[in-house]
Order: C-alpha cells, then structure tokens, then sequence
C-alpha cells in the first residue's frame, strides 16, 4: 500500500506541475477552489518539495497569483 501511495502521489504532483506550467490561468482558478488541500499536503514530509512548488501566493504591488520560485 505504502507503494502504491507513493506512485500515486508523485504522478498526481508531477501531473499538476505540467498543468501549471502549461496552463497558469486553468491552474490559478483550480488552486483558488483547493488551495486548502494543496497546502495540507505541505506537512508530509516525504513529498513536502515538490507540493510547495505547486502553491500560489499574492504578492504585494504585483498582480496574480505567484510562486515562491
């Protein structure tokens, strides 16, 4: 099961990284609606890299939502 979680985890991440890289817009208006999902699964520590990366913030005197890279 511990496998099969870890297999799972990664080609959702690395599937949502494509999307936001391709589609910022689609991405954004995801992330508004679970965000709140996205930045729970920031706690585990075994996938907490690559799910920071995937978390958008606003960021004084610049529009839209940004990463922290």
């Amino acid at each position: 099961m511990a496998k099969l979680r870890s297999f799972i985890t990664k080609r959702i991440l690395k599937f949502l990284k494509e999307e936001a890289e391709k589609n910022p817009e689609e991405y954004n208006n995801w992330y508004e609606q679970f965000s709140i999902f996205i930045k729970e699964g920031s706690i585990d520590p075994d996938f907490k890299k690559d799910v920071i990366d995937l978390n958008r913030y606003e960021i004084t005197g610049q529009t839209g939502m940004k990463t922290l890279k």
